[in-house]
């Protein structure tokens, strides 16, 4: 199983956009507005064979546990968009800096974007 996920890893931002264009077809939607939030989560165990997940800023205040941080765009309808993810270690208002808005702004030209941000 995890070899067929770096496989589909790979290819991640092709399905992306093909699996957005599906959704509008499939749902009848146009992306009138499109979202943009920051999260991030914790593993459990030592997770040390990986060079995202870090020790950083947790949103549950747990500092004993490696974190990612993930970056969605969403619609109205709440259907993905575009994603990434982040080391854990980067504090999240630095992340907004390095928001990937020339290929979102690319993507979605003709829509409006919200940037949603939490504490």
């Amino acid at each position: 199983m995890y070899k067929i996920g770096d496989k589909l890893y790979e290819q991640h931002e092709a399905l992306g956009k093909h699996l957005s264009t599906k959704t509008n077809d499939l749902f009848n939607l146009s992306d009138k507005i499109i979202f943009y939030d920051l999260t991030n989560t914790y593993f459990e165990g030592r997770k040390s064979d990986s060079e995202l997940a870090q020790f950083g800023r947790s949103k549950e205040k747990r500092s004993d546990a490696k974190l990612v941080s993930l970056a969605l765009v969403v619609n109205a309808e709440g259907f993905i968009k575009y994603n990434k993810i982040y080391e854990g270690n980067i504090y999240q208002a630095t992340k907004y800096k390095h928001m990937p808005f020339i290929p979102i702004r690319n993507r979605f030209a003709k829509v409006p974007i919200g940037i949603t941000r939490s504490k």
